[in-house]
């Protein structure tokens, strides 16, 4: 029995070692930066009659409607797609009206599973004729598709595909890799940090001079799942002199990071990560953050957006102040060019007013009806601190919206019953007045009211937009909706508030039940 089992493994091991693609699959040697071409035929092919594995979820190359896009031979390449990189495959058919299609799917580099044998894989790209025409693009005869790595490379398999059944036609397969060379990781430099000093609803500015700060050879840091600053694909971007600063953003306060070249010309990026305020780790030694934001030049144009020199970043706190990391950088190895940064912080001031006694009134309602009641905001209270709506516990709006709920607020209860639904209306009398409302839904027994609302079972809001909304417009009433209860009854909490201070204000309440 021991023989057996050392024989056993033996074979095992020498599979393992030999393991690789079969030789109907031909090696194409891809390398950073480059383009490769091989010629090739689908008459060298075979039909796969079995493209289930193709619509597997664990697959996902194409929907099965589409099989008869695949359904002629397949001619099989396979390559590398090196860690770090971009890769294009494209299929060009010699004839011009030859119906061809192409795929590839990409697992690890150890793996060498072929179709139809393939129940799972990183990932698989498909491309193909259009049955419609796609808005604001045009087809031809070629197919392209699209793969990248970031921190491990894999093993790619390339199906290039005669459609509705075709056998034969002669093809070109142009394989394009961006990125894609090894990092040789040099000492790493001291990396030097700013104190920046910023206060609630205040901007400050300083100059500065990339030639101050260091490189920082290792950037794989930023690409990782725990920071995603940017991909490693954009790496480029962030290759000359770093310009570190330290700064603390104030809860319940949003701020600005804007960098601008003194040279329009100059080609900079910046970025920024928050942690906690014990927290000092700076980089390359970043393990984690609570988020980081990052800007540089588009490789491409954004619909409806303008770049200039000047580059952007946004961070937000809500109930806790965080420190923050900004880092000014040179694109593309630039190490010198004077430039300002300016931070800009809105909100954040400590509130520390009383607040005053909130009363609820109580609305009678029942099931098939609409409640009318008039009100006026002056017979409410200010909500001094509005941390509870923007905890995860209640989640009734952003904490970056504190503004649309800082007027009075007058509170109402009322009851859902079971297996009903309510939506409830403001109708301010003013129709220039901006009103703002919220409901939020807990228990029968539990009385808790704002700011003492540790947890809700929902709470939705309504406020006058920031922007419009895509075939939607907005008047001087504002509604909730989405309050519902399936086999039990609920009491509602609503508040009927003036957005921007406004303390003062007749409207109509409205509460539908159904």
């Amino acid at each position: 029995m021991r023989k057996l089992f050392l024989t056993l493994t033996l074979v095992s091991f020498i599979l393992t070692i030999n393991a690789q693609f079969p030789s109907y699959v031909k090696k194409v040697d891809c390398k950073p930066n480059g383009t490769v071409s091989v010629t090739g035929n689908l008459s060298t092919g075979k039909k796969i009659d079995d493209l289930s594995w193709a619509s597997n979820s664990s697959v996902a190359c194409w929907p099965a409607t589409q099989n008869t896009k695949f359904r002629g031979n397949h001619v099989f390449f396979s390559t590398v797609t090196p860690k770090r990189s971009e890769m294009y495959i494209k299929v060009i058919p010699d004839d011009k009206n030859a119906n061809f299609s192409i795929y590839a799917y990409q697992m690890g580099t150890n793996k060498y599973t072929m179709v139809p044998e393939l129940t799972t894989c990183l990932t698989c790209e498909a491309e193909h004729k259009w049955d419609y025409p796609k808005a604001g693009k045009t087809q031809d005869h070629t197919r392209e598709i699209y793969l990248n790595a970031l921190d491990d490379p894999w093993n790619v398999v390339i199906g290039v595909v005669g459609a509705d059944g075709l056998t034969t036609g002669g093809f070109k397969l142009e394989i394009k890799v961006v990125g894609g060379e090894e990092e040789v990781v040099l000492p790493q430099a001291t990396v030097k940090v700013n104190p920046v000093d910023c206060k609630a609803n205040n901007t400050v500015s300083y100059k500065g001079d990339l030639k101050n700060g260091v490189v920082i050879n290792d950037l794989s840091w930023a690409s990782t799942s725990q920071n995603a600053c940017w991909p490693a694909t954009q790496n480029a971007k962030f290759t000359g002199n770093h310009v570190m600063y330290k700064t603390v953003i104030p809860k319940h306060s949003e701020m600005y990071v804007k960098v601008i070249p003194d040279d329009k010309n100059a080609n900079f990026s910046i970025y920024g990560y928050e942690v906690g305020t014990t927290n000092n780790s700076i980089v390359p030694n970043l393990a984690s953050c609570v988020a980081c934001e990052a800007e540089h030049k588009w490789d491409y144009p954004k619909a409806g957006k303008t770049q200039d020199h000047t580059r952007e970043i946004y961070f937000n706190a809500i109930g806790d102040p965080f420190n923050v990391f900004i880092g000014v950088v040179g694109a593309d190895g630039l190490k010198t060019g004077g430039y300002t940064l300016e931070i800009k912080v809105i909100g954040g001031e400590e509130d520390n007013s009383v607040q005053a006694e909130v009363k609820a009134s109580k609305i009678t309602s029942a099931k098939g009806k609409a409640v009318e009641v008039k009100g006026n905001l002056k017979d409410g209270v200010i909500i001094n601190d509005l941390s509870w709506a923007s905890t995860s516990s209640n989640a009734c709006w952003p904490g970056t919206q504190n503004t649309k709920f800082n007027g009075n607020h007058v509170l109402y209860t009322t009851e859902l019953p079971a297996n009903s639904t309510m939506t409830v209306t403001v109708i301010p009398d003013d129709k220039n007045a901006n009103f703002s409302l919220y409901a939020y839904q807990v228990g029968t027994t539990n009385n808790s009211l704002p700011p003492n609302l540790a947890s809700c079972v929902t709470c939705e809001a309504e406020h006058k937009w920031d922007y419009p909304k895509r075939g939607k417009t907005q008047d001087h009433t504002r509604t909730v909706t989405d309050l519902t209860s399936l086999g039990s009854s609920y009491k509602i909490v609503i508040g009927v508030v003036g957005a921007e201070g406004l303390k003062t204000g007749g409207y109509t309440l409205k509460v539908d039940v159904q």
